[in-house]
């Protein structure tokens, strides 16, 4: 590949130029740059630096005496630091001869920087491994070092058997227990290197991935109706719902956590059914009820309480070789690590004080059972290292053998807290109405319309959703005809629907009262209803055994009709129709008159009424007005009525009319009395409502009607 990449580049070179250098290398993180040079040394603008990215640019010495140790140059670029990124993976260098390329070295760098030396492999509890060769017993390692794992600061290390980096740290040199943080050794090799070669391994540790630190740790979960609503605005509820909340409780750590308390800040101590758990264990405290009494939001908390019990955790894993250890302190400090001999040396311990510790040995043995929390070859040596007492220790041999002891409890305070939040609506209003009617009529009151024994009426039911929530499960109950067929579904607010209506036919005379009632559900479980009457009077009209009218006839009157006729024994009033519509009530008159339509022929009917029975209907004749008759002139009405009503008796009074022989009253259309000319008043014991007045001349001709107000 370099080869031909080198040829393509220098086909074009022309014949009898010099000897230029050529030279394509190829980097660890997947670029390639080929290209020529006058002399010994090349400038790559498009590489070198510690990203790969982004080239900072670096000089290449293009000579076969650099051999690219390690993928590094021996007198230029890339440097092992500065050019981190462009660590050299193969090279090729040769010259152009007549266009032509000459190859004088190439293949990948020699297998270390250095021919002679000190070899060594360290792989890291990160998962990074780096190999290399030193001159001498300390080797800077520029991709290793500091607290991050992913960015490396670099660090200088003990490249010597002397040094036996106990539970994975320097003891001369790097790494730091707290500046390498992120760098602890789980395993390391060192070598003697002669001709590139590797000929003895002079030592080499095992110390395995460390247990983790002790990491107390508890966590709570509040939630409201099943939701962990963090957020506002949280669970939607309604006012006067009752809301559930939930206490989740975990240990989130790795050691166990005694002495839980769980508190609600609203509502105080929650009960739970443990107070110790277990590493990765939960529990469900009990629930607790809440009524929605106030609109708006509602921001709630819980916390939870409890100690991380340290002692005694965690146990190391069983090593390949020597020692693994783990010890708490007095102070809450767990130290762990691996050691092939029975004495090692921790850094971070040691000393009076718990936040500066001095350094000190301690003997890896179970031949020592630290009396006390104190050592009795080495450390920790009571007065001296009195900020470092062991409270309990684990040393676990490479045979799987076991020893330990916990002197004293170390407990670290861990607590959490979680909030809830809801959203209170008011509550909804849920109402219904029903209207029940006859014949379309609203008829609440008594007595209401009137029906013939023998005539069909219609019931009807209309619902209305009334509230501002949904109603559905809607019944209509009829308290005379029983549940009524009607099936609303759901109503929203404000929807109407009509129920099919009954049809009856009444049979009896009297006066009738029936009362429906409806019945509705909200969503919320409320169940409202509502009732509503109806009243109508039946009448027997059964044809009396009277004599019929006789003698009727209809006569064209200008624009009206006259009708008149004999008079009928034992009739107390009259009722007069044209064709099938029935017209009025004469009151006991044997005249009357009507405006029938223009140029149509009508025929009027008249039937004598009774006391307890009535004729039937007799023809008055067949008339026509014509289109354009001479018109009469409409008689004068009275200007004003006045109804006065005390203690449920009606006084109708009118204004005086010149020239008339009578007054007719009537309420709801229907005629009352007839007066004289000669009053102008008159008391109904009843009070009927919706009286008016008409004047009645000679010919029995009648003014149009006025409309009698309620006085003051």
């Amino acid at each position: 590949m370099v080869l031909a990449l080198l040829a393509v580049l220098l086909t074009a070179a022309p014949a009898g130029a010099g000897a230029p250098k050529a030279y394509s290398f190829t980097f660890e993180n997947g670029t390639t740059i080929s290209g020529e040079s006058d002399d010994n040394v090349a400038f790559l603008a498009n590489a070198g630096g510690t990203d790969a990215n982004n080239p900072t640019g670096m000089e290449v010495h293009v000579s076969c005496s650099d051999e690219f140790p390690g993928g590094f140059g021996e007198k230029d670029g890339p440097d092992p630091v500065v050019d981190s990124a462009w660590r050299i993976e193969s090279y090729s260098i040769g010259e152009v001869k007549d266009g032509v390329y000459e190859e004088k070295c190439s293949g990948p760098p020699v297998p270390g920087e250095i021919e002679d030396g000190i070899g060594y492999t360290f792989t890291f509890v990160n998962g990074t491994t780096i190999t290399g060769v030193s001159e001498d017993n300390t080797a800077f390692i520029p991709n290793a070092g500091g607290s991050d794992a992913n960015n490396p600061t670099g660090m200088e290390v003990h490249l010597s058997c002397s040094d036996e980096f106990p539970g994975g740290f320097g003891e001369k040199d790097g790494p730091d227990p707290v500046a390498d943080s992120a760098w602890q050794i789980e395993s390391y090799e060192i070598t003697e290197i002669k001709d590139f070669v590797v000929e003895e391994v002079k030592c080499s540790g095992n110390f395995g991935p460390p247990p983790p630190p002790p990491n107390p740790s508890i966590q709570i979960v509040k939630t409201v109706n099943g939701e962990d609503a963090n957020d506002a605005p949280g669970v939607a509820v309604t006012v006067g719902e009752t809301v559930t909340l939930g206490y989740e409780v975990t240990n989130n750590g790795n050691i166990p956590v005694q002495d839980i308390v769980v508190t609600d800040l609203d509502l105080g101590v929650i009960d739970c059914p443990a107070t110790e758990l277990a590493p990765g264990d939960s529990m469900t405290c009990d629930e607790a009820e809440m009524d929605v009494t106030e609109p708006g939001g509602v921001f709630m908390e819980a916390r939870v309480d409890g100690n991380g019990i340290v002692s005694g955790t965690p146990t190391p894993a069983q090593p390949a070789d020597g020692k693994a250890y783990s010890f708490t302190f007095v102070n809450g400090t767990t130290i762990s690590g691996m050691s092939e001999d029975n004495t090692v040396f921790l850094p971070n311990a040691g000393g009076t004080d718990a936040n500066n510790p001095t350094g000190m040995e301690v003997h890896v043995s179970c031949s020592d059972d630290f009396p006390g929390g104190f050592g009795e070859k080495d450390g920790p040596v009571p007065g001296v290292d009195s900020a470092w007492q062991i409270a309990a220790y684990t040393i676990v041999k490479d045979n799987g053998d076991t020893c330990g002891n916990v002197f004293s409890t170390v407990t670290v305070p861990v607590s959490d807290d979680d909030p809830i939040n809801y959203i209170a609506s008011p509550a909804p209003v849920p109402s219904i109405d029903l209207m029940k009617t006859v014949n379309g009529l609203d008829a609440n009151s008594a007595p209401g319309p009137q029906f013939e024994v023998g005539e069909e009426i219609m019931i009807g039911y209309k619902i209305t959703n009334t509230g501002d929530t949904d109603l559905s499960n809607i019944v209509v109950t009829d308290f005379t005809l029983g549940v009524i067929s009607c099936d609303p579904g759901t109503l929203a607010p404000d929807e109407m629907f009509n129920c099919p209506g009954v049809k009856e036919i009444v049979t009896t005379p009297g006066s009738v009262f029936m009362e429906a009632m409806v019945e509705g559900t909200s969503p919320q479980g409320v169940t409202v209803d509502d009732d509503d009457p109806i009243n109508f009077t039946v009448v027997d009209d059964t044809p009396p055994p009277l004599d019929p009218p006789a003698d009727c006839s209809a006569v064209v009157d200008g624009m009206s009709v006259k009708i008149s006729w004999d008079a009928s024994a034992g009739a107390v009033n009259y009722a007069v129709k044209r064709d099938g519509t029935f017209l009025d009530r004469t009151g006991g008159a044997t005249m009357f008159t009507d405006s029938p339509p223009k140029g149509v022929m009508v025929e009027y009917f008249v039937r004598a009424i009774g006391p307890d029975s009535k004729t039937d209907y007799v023809s008055c004749g067949k008339v026509t007005i014509p289109d354009d008759p001479d018109p009469d002139p409409d008689p004068t009405p009275p200007a004003s009525c006045t109804v006065h009503v005390s203690a449920g008796v009606a006084t109708i009074s009118w204004s005086a009319v010149d020239g008339v022989k009578a007054y007719q009253v009537r309420s709801n259309g229907q005629w009352l009395v007839r007066v004289d000319a000669h009053t102008t008043s008159w008391t109904d014991d009843t009070d009927r409502g919706a009286y008016t007045v008409e004047a009645v001349y000679p010919g029995n001709v009648k003014s149009s009607r006025t409309v009698c107000e309620s006085g003051s």
